[in-house]
């Protein structure tokens, strides 16, 4: 109960940002390098990512968002000034940088309002899944069909946990498996993941407000 209110916090101040611009979300930065800046303000790890917004990355620099609708993986190479549109970043005129649209991740998260989570929410945290197509609730969908969406989430997490043990995990995944982990109230599991997470982005806000629980 103690991590749930702990994720709880940590979501809601993404949350409450979101809510202040007065944009739709987008997704939530899962990895960067370089001074990588969200309408010319840092951008940091877990940070949410609204529609609308201005991104730029520096040459050699490096920004992953993983979208909310679809948990669709969208890599940002500098030098890249980029535009968020609700299908997808895009790169302004002139830019020599470069947008991947990479991987589907099994599981993502967002920060949740808690007044209209959908029924994936647990802890302040909504599981997004692939089939989700935004922020409002999923339609009711027949017994065969939730458990399909549960086997392939699970399936992915799995997939990721036999990378992690062969060391080909990236931040990303890492931050996938810590927050599943934990959604699931799993500290003991969630603990390795977040420990090679430390060593690969020490100084994200990501890893310290998540510091006092590990510790």
């Amino acid at each position: 109960m103690k991590t749930l209110k702990f994720i709880a916090a940590f979501s809601c101040i993404f949350w409450a940002t979101a809510a202040i611009a007065g944009s739709a979300d987008f997704g939530i930065v899962m990895d960067v390098s370089g001074n990588a800046t969200a309408n010319k303000k840092a951008v940091d790890l877990g940070q949410n990512v609204t529609v609308g917004e201005s991104l730029s990355v520096p040459a050699a620099g490096r920004l992953v968002v993983v979208g909310y609708k679809g948990c669709s993986e969208w890599k940002i190479t500098g030098p890249a000034k980029v535009t968020v549109l609700d299908a997808g970043p895009e790169l302004a005129k002139g830019s020599t940088g470069k947008i991947e649209h990479g991987r589907k991740m099994p599981a993502c998260y967002k920060p949740a309002d808690l007044k209209t989570a959908s029924t994936h929410e647990q802890g302040a945290l909504v599981l997004m899944n692939k089939k989700d197509t935004g922020d409002l609730p999923s339609p009711p969908q027949a017994d065969a069909e939730l458990s399909a969406t549960v086997d392939d989430t699970e399936q992915g997490i799995e997939q990721m946990r036999k990378d992690f043990v062969d060391g080909k995990s990236d931040v990303p995944a890492l931050m996938s498996l810590v927050m599943h982990d934990l959604e699931k109230n799993d500290k003991d599991k969630a603990r390795p993941y977040f420990a090679e997470l430390q060593k690969r982005a020490p100084k994200s806000s990501f890893v310290k407000k998540l510091e006092k629980e590990f510790n």
